[in-house]
């Protein structure tokens, strides 16, 4: 029998000689060391565990063998949170944890109802260009852009049948992002389906939510604990920004005051519904200069989720574009696949590390990224 994993903690036991805990496979688990190399055991180092025999007389697994490979970090130079030395934090390992078993958790939850996984692709033509900056790149001579959203391919894929559809991707945004919880990569959780009705998709997010936290209430963490009680209200962007005393924002988000006012009245997550039209992509369906929209807000801290209607009007697409400085030429190919209608869409769109940083004080997005980016600098 042989065991490896990362040291997390290690403490003297008057019996075995050492008690190491090891983060084995994203769980905690607690070995017994009986040999005589015990003082070149530290937290961070990796090891190999061997020659177990009986157990020790607080139940862990006793071994008398223990190979470690040293991680000697040099801690006055280590780069803050976008770093790979910060593997050796226990929290840091934990949260890892937690997005893997948050993808694995909402990939078969969606698989059993019938979603279909699907990709989108990351290298895109210029159709990005608008209110958000993308990162511009050289496709074998073609001006092109990394992706910063894969709605529309989503569209065009429910557009041709794939009714129920979801996808883990990256998304970028160049945006020189100064801190932790701004990613200029990050991953979205893409929930699409043939469906005009927007709660529907909202409520698949919520009961995702609630039996992602059962689930992860049964797993063996250390330190991270999800809340165990989540709340789903709803508002208007109208009604909002009127207990705020506001008339409207100033561009496409919530300003501060609104989000104060979020966090002292509402305990957990909030639906803002029904934006400006001026505010949301062109392919957003509204109504009177409103869009059947919505955002999902938690504590007031930051959005995790936003979601639209897609507009069933397609001449409407065009005007939309221009008004929003968009070069309709870009959109070429997206224009072939709608000129002939739309079926009814909505769709959702949630970011993984966002949201897992919400609950958890102290951590940032960069937390649950293998290898974060944000900011100039970068790992490896």
């Amino acid at each position: 029998m042989y065991l490896t994993g990362t040291v997390i903690a290690c403490r003297k036991a008057p019996d075995t000689g050492l008690i190491i805990e090891l983060m084995v496979n994203g769980g905690v688990q607690v070995i017994a060391y009986e040999g005589s190399e015990r003082r070149k055991v530290q937290s961070g180092d990796y090891v190999i565990a061997t020659d177990f025999g009986h157990s020790s007389s607080n139940g862990a697994a006793s071994c008398k063998s223990l190979k470690t490979i040293f991680r000697d970090f040099d801690s006055k130079n280590r780069k803050a949170k976008n770093s790979t030395n910060n593997y050796r934090n226990i929290n840091k390992l934990e949260a890892l944890r937690i997005r893997g078993l948050t993808i694995q958790h909402f990939q078969n939850t969606l698989g059993t109802q019938g979603y279909l996984p699907v990709s989108s692709p990351a290298i895109v033509s210029r159709w990005p260009d608008g209110n958000t900056v993308p990162f511009p790149i050289d496709y074998y001579g073609t001006d092109a852009r990394l992706s910063i959203s894969n709605m529309i391919y989503h569209q065009i894929m429910v557009m041709h049948g794939f009714g129920k559809i979801y996808e883990v991707g990256k998304s970028f945004r160049n945006e020189t992002p100064s801190h932790p919880n701004r990613l200029a990569e990050y991953t979205t959780f893409d929930i699409s389906r043939d469906t005009p009705v927007l709660e529907t998709v909202e409520k698949t997010f919520e009961a995702l939510i609630h039996s992602l936290c059962l689930y992860l209430e049964k797993q063996d963490f250390k330190n991270l604990c999800p809340p165990s009680r989540f709340q789903f209200d709803r508002i208007t962007y109208r009604e909002l920004l009127s207990r705020c005393g506001l008339e409207s924002m100033p561009g496409a988000q919530l300003p501060p005051p609104v989000r104060e006012y979020i966090a002292k009245n509402f305990e957990s997550y909030l639906w803002v519904t029904n934006f400006p039209e001026y505010s949301r992509p062109f392919y957003a369906r509204s109504r009177n200069g409103f869009c059947d929209d919505s955002q999902l807000w938690y504590r007031g801290k930051v959005y995790i989720a936003a979601g639209t209607v897609v507009e069933d009007d397609v001449e409407s697409y065009v005007p939309k574009m221009i008004a929003r400085n968009h070069r309709v030429e870009n959109f070429e190919d997206y224009l072939v696949h709608v000129k002939n209608g739309v079926p009814p869409i909505s769709q959702m769109a949630v970011g993984i590390e966002r949201m897992l940083a919400t609950w958890f004080d102290g951590m940032d997005a960069a937390d649950f990224c293998w290898f974060p980016r944000y900011g100039k600098n970068i790992s490896l």
